[in-house]
């Protein structure tokens, strides 16, 4: 997008930049549960209010942290459960403020009216999809335990990450799909934990590749299942992923007495293929950081937080978490989000003078996230962008995740928030192939297959090497 429209948007989104949605309650009686309010401020422009359903008691509530404290009249699972709504609704309200063309209409009334819609729209979506999905899901057979209510136990007595969960229930979902499929040829058709084999796991994999096509093809499956949106073909390590998942389902099944049968023994999963990393030289991320974009505040901005996540390596999820209070001693200290359930381990990483320089432009940021974040698929369009505009275009070659095949593409079209913790890791292997203390600074688990494709050293070794054979 260029031009006019091009710079409309960039101005929509310097004006979410200065956005701001805040939880807060009205005091009236210390114990008398009130209902958690929202304001939304943007500029002189729009200020306004909505009312929540969600009630808290005032003398629990903490302003600073906009949620309630744990206590002995609040328990951890239900201030998770508070703290889910509140969230829930403020992501909410920030997308119908993204969505509002003309914001001069953003009053109290209209927000609410909009939250109201968007709540009765997702309770009809969720209602509708459960309907389906009891048409679908297996009928009642009493001597065939029900594959999909064993799949439930596995996702609720699993002490799984909420990312692996949803990835899990992706999986699920995507398995009662295939029994409705299978069932427009064998109405009677049922997926049982006893009677799967190498054969039907053959035939989930092969639907796991195909299901894009079949969707297409299918004119009341978006109807059925809403919840399916893809505008591509999974790619091989994809569908090779999700059958890892459904081996390891089996195995549960096994372990708790579900079933006896194991169809993996006669099935040959594919590894999973990785090209060789991509990231940005130390002379090209100098040129993106010293690159001049004051005339443009929100892609500055968006440049600065991707210079500071190359200097600490951190994932974008772990990232977009970080506070002021995560700042300690000159080190950036966190728990990876994605290994704490296997590994409760913090990753302390020193911050150099460039990350410090730009941790002090943001000082004014003490309270809520450490930098100003943008969201994630607007920052990762933000750094093609900064990446194009600053002249970094080299080719490289990248592996198709669909075909395996190898493909040449500029890097700006390629780049993306997981470059910079590639940089981080890339960069430093180039100096000190030493893999165990690298993970240190990243929070890799030890042995991590990842840092194998690291090995690749780059060319001005490669060339001192050659030139002792001289």
């Amino acid at each position: 997008m260029t031009g006019f429209w091009g710079k409309c948007r960039e101005n929509l989104l310097s004006l979410l930049h200065m956005a701001t949605v805040k939880a807060f309650i009205k005091v009236y009686k210390i114990n008398t549960p009130v209902k958690v309010r929202f304001r939304l401020r943007a500029g002189k422009e729009v200020d306004a209010e909505y009312t929540s359903d969600i009630e808290v008691l005032p003398k629990y509530w903490d302003s600073k942290i906009q949620g309630i404290k744990v206590s002995p009249f609040y328990s951890i699972s239900d201030k998770l459960k508070i703290d889910t709504e509140i969230y829930e609704l403020w992501k909410l309200i920030t997308t119908i403020y993204v969505n509002t063309k003309d914001t001069s209409i953003l009053n109290s009334k209209y927000l609410g009216n909009q939250i109201k819609l968007s709540l009765e729209k997702a309770k009809a979506e969720n209602v509708d999809t459960e309907i389906k999905e009891d048409i679908i899901v297996q009928p009642p057979v009493e001597e065939i335990i029900n594959f999909f209510d064993v799949f439930d136990q596995f996702l609720l007595r699993n002490d799984l990450s909420d990312e692996r969960k949803e990835s899990y229930a992706v999986v699920k979902n995507t398995l009662i799909r295939f029994v409705y499929i299978k069932r427009k040829t064998k109405p009677d058709y049922i997926l049982s934990l006893d009677n799967t084999d190498d054969i039907i796991l053959s035939e989930i994999h092969l639907y796991l590749k195909n299901e894009f096509y079949i969707a297409n093809e299918d004119k009341k499956f978006c109807f059925l299942f809403p919840k399916y949106n893809s505008n591509r073909p999974r790619g091989i390590n994809t569908t090779t992923g999700m059958m890892i998942k459904i081996r390891a389902f089996f195995n549960w099944s096994i372990k708790h007495g579900y079933t006896r049968n194991y169809p993996f023994s006669k099935y040959t999963l594919r590894e999973c293929v990785y090209g060789t990393p991509i990231f940005p030289t130390v002379e090209e991320l100098m040129r993106i950081y010293e690159k001049d974009f004051s005339q443009r505040p929100l892609i500055e901005t968006q440049r600065d937080i991707f210079v500071f996540q190359c200097m600490c390596g951190a994932r974008v999820g772990d990232l977009m978490k970080f506070t002021r209070n995560n700042i300690i001693d000159g080190c950036i200290e966190y728990i990876p989000h994605k290994t704490k359930r296997e590994r409760v381990i913090t990753v302390s990483v020193p911050l150099n003078s460039i990350a410090q320089k730009i941790l002090n432009k943001y000082i004014s940021y003490e309270v809520g996230p450490l930098l100003p974040f943008t969201f994630e698929q607007e920052y990762n369009r933000t750094i093609k962008t900064i990446f194009f505009e600053t002249g970094i275009t080299r080719n490289v070659i990248v592996l198709n995740t669909i075909t395996r095949y190898e493909e040449i593409k500029p890097i700006n079209e390629v780049a993306s928030s997981h470059m910079a913790r590639r940089y981080f890791i890339g960069n430093m292997y180039n100096k000190i192939q030493d893999p165990s203390l690298i993970s240190s600074l990243t929070g890799h688990v030890p042995g991590s297959k990842s840092f194998e494709r690291y090995r690749t050293i780059d060319k001005e070794v490669k060339k001192k090497l050659v030139n002792f054979l001289e």
